[in-house]
């Protein structure tokens, strides 16, 4: 326990396929009610790190986050 929050980690290996993909297991899709149409942002951190955010379909979510406004000029672009 940290300040009073409980901190816990769930940590799984994953593997980047041929085509650069991979799976998000089971366990955190479920965990976070992650679906096909779930976007996601991905956001590199140094040389070796990376972070996987959920974001709602609400373009006020995008739009109102610095970061994505700094990085893309307010533009939602989806792959």
């Amino acid at each position: 326990m940290v300040d009073g929050i409980i901190r816990w980690v769930l940590l799984v290996v994953v593997k980047i396929d041929k085509k650069g993909r991979l799976v998000i297991p089971k366990e955190f899709r479920e965990m976070f009610n992650i679906k096909e149409s779930t976007h996601l942002i991905i956001e590199a951190e140094g040389q070796n790190t990376l972070k996987i955010r959920l974001i709602s379909e609400n373009e006020e979510d995008y739009t109102s986050d610095p970061l994505w406004n700094q990085k893309n000029n307010g533009r939602i672009e989806f792959h």
